[in-house]
């Protein structure tokens, strides 16, 4: 610092953002946001690129200042006029994500691509993401390779994650868990808790590696320490099946709960399904629909699947057959196939619905084909009522049973889905 302060004192605008640093992340200094901004400002008027995208960044965050998407981008843009590939790239996370502006990821793409023009590695691994996931672009996992490739030889610790999870995946290449792993231990050796999270994904399943569940627990932990909710539910999971560890449900409850904090819709889900089964709390139907909610409305099909069976058992809630099979329908649209059971149920029942055993049989099918493929849980076969797959005689074809609202007797002896 004291060095600095005698270069900035001079006018040297290298040292004023430098000090800038300091003061922004805590440095050997209180970490303060408004001195930060004051000694950006100071390099900025000497149009030093750095600190006007330092500028921009405290904007963007709202830190030391209100948080400001226009402002940032004024930022930015003086930045880019004189060719700054940081400040490119931040422009383009902003049309990304639609911050101060609607989301653009054509206009996105555009100043991704003048940054890595630039060899600026995160909007490389960026432009990887894009074609991989075809955002604004046709989805090209081997040009998303190609980008991820060049941001890994500059050592981005995110293109080589990337790299791994389309080697994990046969995405774009074939299907190669050693390949995964050893990408992944390059992220991992960076600190990226993404890749710690897959290194143990690949030790709990046995992928390319001997399945060790404590190898598993101590990547998943590694992870977690760095705040991350999908490690922090594998955890739990670990706990809850007893995997590797002594079952415990309170452990498994407490490591949900820091996931659920950050929003993670699995977590929120399984914590619903503890609640509800009464696993490491009291068994609580009402407290088990609200959790399940939160992750349903995040699009978490397996909460959807369980809301529409408390509702179809009338637990946490009074029974009401059109309301099961309205969350059973918003599970399916999502893709998840276990929700054919449950609709099929409902047609062959006429519950909620006119029963339609043509249409029961039509997702019975669906559900023993998925089963026998190993997609769906077997324990379907086992409650599907058989007889529905037999051929309809012409009365049952055109018989049409008076609608079932269902208000009857609840059963809520059941074990829920764990998810």
């Amino acid at each position: 610092m004291e060095w600095y302060l005698k270069a900035a004192s001079q006018g040297n605008s290298r040292a004023q953002n430098s000090i800038g640093v300091l003061y922004e992340n805590g440095y050997g200094v209180p970490q303060d946001y408004e001195r930060a901004m004051e000694w950006y400002l100071k390099a900025a008027n000497h149009r030093d690129t750095t600190a006007q995208n330092n500028i921009g960044f405290l904007y963007r965050n709202g830190h030391g200042v209100p948080q400001d998407y226009e402002k940032a981008m004024e930022w930015y843009l003086k930045a880019t006029s004189q060719g700054d590939p940081r400040a490119q790239n931040s422009i383009g996370v902003l049309h990304e994500n639609g911050y101060g502006a609607q989301r653009n990821y054509e206009k996105a793409m555009e100043w991704y691509l003048k940054a890595a023009n630039q060899r600026n590695a995160s909007a490389q691994n960026s432009i990887g993401v894009f074609y991989e996931n075809g955002y604004g672009v046709q989805r090209n996992y081997e040009a998303a390779m190609g980008w991820y490739l060049r941001a890994a030889s500059q050592g981005n610790a995110s293109a080589q994650n990337n790299i791994g999870f389309l080697h994990q995946n046969g995405l774009g290449v074939p299907q190669d868990y050693k390949k995964a792993m050893e990408w992944y231990i390059k992220a991992a050796s960076q600190g990226n808790a993404v890749a710690q999270n897959s290194i143990a994904d690949l030790y709990e399943n046995g992928y390319g590696v001997q399945q060790d569940y404590k190898k598993a627990m101590e990547w998943y932990n590694k992870a977690a320490k760095q705040g991350n909710s999908r490690a922090q539910t594998n955890i739990g999971a670990l706990y809850e099946d007893g995997c590797g560890v002594q079952q415990d449900y309170k452990k498994a409850m407490e490591w949900y709960l820091k996931a659920a904090k950050q929003e993670n819709s699995r977590a929120q889900a399984k914590i619903g399904a503890l609640y509800e089964n009464g696993y490491g709390a009291q068994q609580d139907y009402k407290e088990a629909m609200e959790w399940y909610r939160k992750a349903a409305n995040q699009g978490n099909s397996r909460a959807q699947i369980n809301i529409g069976i408390l509702y179809q058992d009338g637990c946490g809630a009074p029974q009401d057959y059109k309301e099961a099979m309205e969350w059973y329908l918003k599970a399916e649209n999502l893709g998840d196939t276990d929700a054919h059971f449950h609709i099929g149920d409902l047609y062959e029942n006429g519950h909620g619905v006119q029963q339609d055993l043509r249409m029961a049989r039509e997702y019975n099918y669906i559900t023993i084909e998925r089963c026998l493929k190993g997609v769906n849980r077997g324990h379907y076969i086992r409650r599907l009522n058989l007889d529905t797959l037999r051929p309809l005689s012409s009365n049952e074809a055109t018989e049409a049973n008076p609608e079932d609202v269902g208000h009857g007797q609840s059963s809520c002896q059941r074990s829920g889905d764990a998810m």
